[in-house]
């Protein structure tokens, strides 16, 4: 996990990407802890997350929250 403002920093590009492919503002959403990110996925108030893996297992188990994608380095997956 990096800082808030590291955040913004390391994602603006494809905020700005995502924001051009689908033709419609894209907002940054922090929160402190992977629970209360989780909690925004369970009530529909994000599209879509990055988590870690024990926040992508709980939210799984709890409420269905399904995989977009994951990370791999040389052709092996990372989570």
């Amino acid at each position: 996990m990096i800082s808030p403002e590291g955040t913004i920093q390391s994602y603006s590009p494809l905020l700005q990407y995502l924001e051009e492919k689908l033709d419609r503002p894209v907002e940054l959403v922090q929160r402190r802890t992977s629970l209360e990110v989780n909690d925004l996925i369970e009530r529909g108030e994000v599209d879509v997350a990055f988590v870690c893996t024990s926040a992508y297992v709980e939210g799984h188990d709890t409420f269905g929250m399904e995989l977009l994608a994951a990370p791999q380095v040389n052709g092996n997956r990372k989570f």
